[in-house]
């Protein structure tokens, strides 16, 4: 129970794998615990922050055409390889009200 808490994404994606074995008991019930803290979990694999980042870089990219910025490859590599969401968010804040392309990546 100790590891489905410490690493509930681990918990969670290996119960199809395991759910039928000999430990199924065992195996649900880590699984229910870590459905309990994935509420609240700071999910630690890049596989589970990819699809929360793939969509802020998508906004990122909206509020950065509203505003009339010019993203060239360099840069649009450099934001969509950027998988730190909070990174992510404050370049979006930044692009939000920053005058110049220069004041929201630096």
């Amino acid at each position: 129970m100790e590891k489905a808490r410490a690493l509930p994404e681990l918990a969670i994606l290996s119960t199809p794998a395991n759910a039928d074995g000999p430990h199924r008991k065992a195996v649900l019930t880590a699984f229910a615990e870590a459905l309990e803290v994935a509420d609240v979990y700071e999910w630690q694999s890049d596989f589970a922050h990819e699809p929360e980042a793939r969509g802020e870089v998508n906004g990122l990219f909206n509020v950065l055409e509203a505003r009339g910025f010019t993203v060239d490859d360099s840069l649009r590599q450099r934001i969509t390889s950027c998988t730190d969401v909070r990174q992510i968010g404050t370049w979006t804040r930044r692009a939000a009200v920053t005058q110049a392309l220069d004041g929201i990546f630096d």
